[in-house]
């Protein structure tokens, strides 16, 4: 750009003959020359600022994808760890509630629901209760001439529907013993009924007994004892749960069944005396019993709205 002014003022001082002329020429070239050269340098410094503004922009559009992509993977992280808390969290409820459902198997739920709420030792007494033994005659007999198989599949029909009688009526399953099957009612749920309760799952229980059909071709009668008074109950162990009855009333209903008589239901005079107006009996008489002396027993026959109320029809095994 420079030599072409110089080549422009050349020509312009050629045509000026005149010295006044000439010096105007010459100060309109050199404002001109100043005006190019101040463009010169705006220009020069705007391609400098658009080259710096070209480099800011591209290197902020790979920060701004840079970030974006961590941004992005950044969610996708989350997603998945949000994804394995969800899973963690259905994990737990499954356990959860396999665990009450263990918990309500081995316990009464009013018992479990007091464990859950954080209760560490659990005993509570009760002034009036019933609790019945039922034992199967001569099991030791059967459990000889069955293979192991078949004898546990004949023990899971019987204490099965036990348990589903036991539920519907209300009383509450406290173990087996072997071969012998312990409820009670009154414990945990105080009911002023309970000799009631159990007097109908004794007899219903000997009904149920004729219906069961059992896995192989075995005869079952059964020993039923029962006895009312006081008991005390409470949670034992520590990894191994169990709700259990102590006290003179447990002892009695045990020596009622094992001194009883295959077939029949014999109760204790505590437990007559709350059931004669509603059930008829046969007075036994007095029985010695071991640890207890003589006791005033009776059988359990039936309701007295039932005019046939009789002895269970099963044969006592000879």
């Amino acid at each position: 750009m420079s030599a072409e002014l110089d080549e422009l003022e050349e020509l312009l001082l050629a045509q000026c003959t005149d010295d006044k002329p000439r010096r105007h020429a010459q100060k309109l070239l050199k404002k001109l020359r100043k005006s190019l050269q101040r463009a010169e340098f705006k220009y020069d410094r705007l391609l400098r600022e658009k080259a710096i503004q070209s480099k800011l922009l591209t290197q902020t559009s790979a920060e701004l994808e840079e970030a974006v992509a961590r941004a992005q993977q950044a969610t996708r992280e989350a997603e998945a760890q949000r994804a394995r808390a969800e899973a963690a969290a259905v994990e737990i409820q499954l356990e959860r509630e396999r665990s009450e459902r263990l918990l309500y198997s081995v316990l009464p739920r009013p018992i479990a629901e007091r464990m859950k709420a954080g209760e560490s030792t659990i005993a509570d007494s009760y002034r009036g209760v019933t609790v019945m033994f039922a034992d199967i005659v001569r099991f030791t007999h059967l459990a000889a001439r069955l293979p192991a198989t078949d004898l546990v599949r004949v023990l899971n029909t019987l204490f099965s529907t036990f348990d589903n009688l036991a539920q519907r009526l209300g009383v509450e399953k406290i173990k087996t013993i072997g071969d012998a099957y312990m409820i009670v009612a009154g414990v945990p749920v105080e009911r002023p009924d309970h000799a009631n309760a159990v007097a109908e799952f004794a007899l219903m229980l000997q009904e149920e007994l004729q219906r069961i059909e059992l896995p192989v071709d075995a005869r079952v009668v059964l020993r039923i004892g029962v006895h009312s008074g006081q008991v005390v109950a409470g949670v034992i162990g520590t990894d191994k749960f169990t709700y259990d009855l102590w006290g003179d009333t447990v002892n009695t209903a045990s020596r009622m069944e094992s001194h009883g008589v295959p077939g029949r239901i014999q109760v204790s005079d505590a437990t007559y005396e709350l059931l004669k107006d509603d059930y008829a009996f046969e007075p036994r008489g007095t029985i010695r019993v071991k640890g207890k002396g003589t006791m005033e027993t009776y059988f359990l026959l039936g309701r007295r709205a039932d005019p046939t109320s009789s002895p269970a029809t099963s044969d006592p095994p000879s």
